[in-house]
């Protein structure tokens, strides 16, 4: 079965249509709700927390103090062993989309609809004006596509980066719903679930270690990415010291249990603090 990834515009029937596919495929549904009953207990994050965070663009205080990436390390280790676990999943939003793209089997779902009838429904569900429904829609979108730019340097509105988009002003969820499953069937034919457990499993070991390198062990790594190519853990970041840079590849390797290429590069912290404080000085 295909794993699922389904994103959203606000009020195209998304919630609908995952609840169905839920029932229709057996699925697990990872959305909102799932999240803020489970993530906050594996990570002893507080829900405030994660309403701070969960599809929200970071503002300038998670972007100085990388609390924002921090969150987002442990979201995608969060993910990621619960797909190791189950892969027959649908995963709402959240930029899944993106960092589950090169998943063998994905199924990568976007849902749209005209302005007119967006509005409308979100008036029905929330009970408000059309003034306050616009303004809900276009805030949730912008965030949405400010997440996704910050995160993975993506698009999130670009048609190419889904496999199919549904308009759902005229379609049923019972005949979106048929529609899924016809090309679930077509990706099944493929028979990836070797592949699609290998990759998930890489996908897992290079969020641990990434997350035993900065929380764990608290090295300061920026933009520190681990991915697994090949057999071999290949390490992207920039930090201060020579011993930094040694002390990451000694734990990424003994985290994934394979030879590493190291590529970290050294920063200059110094100058970096002084084009902050010139910054705040404007």
């Amino acid at each position: 079965m295909a794993l699922i990834t389904l994103s959203r515009e606000e009020g195209s029937l998304s919630k609908q249509i995952g609840l169905a596919l839920k029932e229709k495929l057996g699925y697990e549904f990872i959305s909102g709700k799932t999240i803020n009953s489970e993530f906050p207990e594996m990570f002893d994050i507080s829900r405030s927390q994660v309403e701070k965070f969960d599809e929200k663009a970071p503002g300038l205080l998670a972007r100085l103090t990388n609390s924002y990436e921090k969150y987002n390390n442990l979201f995608k280790f969060y993910i990621f062993e619960k797909l190791l676990k189950n892969p027959d999943c649908i995963v709402m939003g959240r930029c899944g989309t993106f960092f589950l793209k090169d998943v063998p089997g994905l199924l990568r779902l976007r849902t749209v609809s005209s302005e007119d009838v967006k509005i409308k429904r979100i008036m029905e569900r929330y009970q408000v004006d059309e003034r306050a429904a616009k303004k809900m829609v276009a805030h949730k979108e912008l965030e949405r596509t400010e997440q996704a730019k910050y995160l993975y340097n993506a698009t999130w509105g670009k048609p190419s980066n889904y496999d199919i988009s549904i308009n759902t002003d005229k379609l049923s969820v019972d005949s979106i719903c048929a529609m899924v499953k016809g090309l679930i069937a077509e990706l099944d034919k493929n028979d990836c679930k070797a592949a699609q457990e290998k990759k998930l499993k890489e996908l897992y070991i290079a969020q641990k270690a990434v997350n035993t390198v900065l929380y764990e062990e608290k090295i300061d790594v920026n933009f520190l990415e681990v991915g697994i190519v090949d057999g071999k853990a290949v390490i992207q970041g920039s930090t201060g010291t020579e011993d930094e840079i040694v002390k990451a590849g000694e734990i990424v390797k003994k985290v994934t249990g394979v030879e590493i290429e190291n590529n970290l590069s050294l920063e200059n912290f110094s100058m970096s603090y002084d084009m902050g404080m010139e910054f705040f000085k404007k």
